[in-house]
């Protein structure tokens, strides 16, 4: 009996089913066995009881509220779903500080790091390409990529959501060349090009881990606590992942995506709570020979700064980027089983 605009979220079971066999055809869960009489029930009354305590009322960005707080136009991402069988959606901030500026709400409401799931974070980079996409064709240079998740990184809500804009004026050769020679500078390795930078981060203790998709080591001089970066391999145009005529999220894109959950993770067992994200790259131009697609990933717990950093206004960083990086070099090692799936890369 919630007042009309106070709504709860209401889910049935026959929704639920629906969700659960959706992700059954994606291969995340095997439903295809005859289940006891009642478990089923079982499993559907402990997910509902876990809707109704994960989605507070009181939440803007949760999506029965999406409609009241957001009279905007919508955006829907087709094709991306939440855990809870939610379509991801972009819709103009009540508050623009970019042009153009969108938010994204790429995920069902958890409050801590180690509840993202790979899905999520493809939702995150696969909702970004389509709104690259659209401001492509809408005459912008590029777009503004990033996520800020707690109060201390700038968050006012602790559900997950992304900060999309439009670059509508952009040197992107100067900016490229410009983030390719401080991450030479960061590293020592002035007049390295990509390829030739990871081959030298490669014999570092920065190094943390790389796949045919990735490549994610620890910044050198970080500015904040548990600096990582992350290349995309195979990316040097933010549009290279995506068209417009695409129908399902490539599979590359998913890879990359999926992989990158292990770092969230592992800064999550180091003591993160509040972080920031920003895609780099994200011109509408470029070559992959020469540039990647970067994604930096860093803690902004301020209980994490110390007092001479304060006093110096500087960074005094009280982590060790080689220990970051052994961390992450670490989780990825472990072997991959059921029992640890959840908190595991692909």
């Amino acid at each position: 009996n919630k007042p009309k605009d106070s709504p709860t979220y209401e889910i049935n079971k026959e929704q639920l089913k629906k969700i659960l066999y959706r992700v059954a055809s994606a291969g995340a869960v095997d439903l295809s066995g005859d289940y006891p009489k009642g478990r089923l029930d079982k499993v559907l009354d402990l997910l509902l009881e876990s809707v109704r305590t994960r989605v507070p009322s009181d939440c803007p960005f949760c999506y029965d509220n999406v409609e009241l707080t957001t009279p905007q136009s919508k955006i829907c991402h087709a094709g991306l779903y939440t855990g809870f069988g939610e379509e991801i959606v972009s819709f103009p901030n009540t508050s623009p500080y970019m042009v153009d500026h969108h938010l994204t709400i790429f995920a069902d409401h958890v409050t801590d790091l180690g509840e993202l799931n790979g899905n999520d974070l493809v939702n995150y980079i696969a909702s970004g390409h389509q709104l690259a996409s659209n401001f492509d064709s809408q005459g912008a240079a590029g777009i503004l990529d990033f996520l800020n998740w707690g109060y201390e990184a700038g968050g006012s809500k602790r559900h997950p959501h992304a900060h999309r804009g439009k670059f509508v004026d952009m040197n992107h050769f100067y900016l490229q060349s410009k983030r390719a020679r401080n991450i030479q500078r960061l590293n020592g390795d002035g007049g390295a090009m990509m390829k030739e930078l990871m081959e030298s981060i490669r014999e570092k203790d920065i190094f943390a881990f790389e796949n045919e998709h990735i490549f994610v080591y620890a910044v050198w001089a970080p500015r904040y606590p548990n600096h990582v970066e992350v290349f995309f391999k195979n990316v040097g145009n933010v549009l290279d992942y995506w068209r417009p005529d695409a129908k399902e999220v490539p599979k590359d894109l998913r890879t990359a995506a999926e992989s990158m959950l292990g770092i969230f993770h592992v800064l999550r067992s180091l003591g993160a709570t509040d972080i920031n994200m920003a895609l780099h790259q994200s011109s509408f131009s470029g070559e992959p020979q020469d540039f990647m697609m970067q994604a930096e990933i860093f803690q902004r717990n301020d209980h994490m700064y110390g007092a001479l950093e304060a006093a110096m206004l500087g960074y005094v960083i009280p982590t060790i980027p080689e220990k970051t990086a052994k961390a992450i070099r670490d989780h990825y090692a472990r072997p991959y089983t059921k029992a640890n799936s959840l908190n595991h890369h692909p």
